[in-house]
């Protein structure tokens, strides 16, 4: 499982999380993750535990998440 954080600002362009997140955190503004969901995940049955796990061990709110479906899932789904 891989995360990436993006934040493309309109007037600043590209700003890196070493940049952002220490801000964030000290105004007590949240960060919703976008966490990209393969076709595999889905079909296997513990990865709601092993998501579950990580967000434990990372101090990771399950509400700053927020989980988004690959198109590999969606061609799978179209081909049957």
């Amino acid at each position: 499982m891989e995360a990436l954080l993006r934040w493309r600002h309109k007037e600043l362009g590209e700003v890196l999380p070493a940049e952002f997140t220490p801000v964030a955190e000290e105004t007590g503004r949240n960060i919703t993750v976008s966490i990209n969901i393969s076709a595999k995940q889905l079909r296997d049955l513990t990865f709601p535990f092993k998501l579950k796990q990580l967000l434990e061990k990372h101090g990771v709110e399950s509400s700053s998440i927020k989980l988004e479906i690959t198109e590999s899932l969606l061609i799978l789904e179209s081909d049957n």
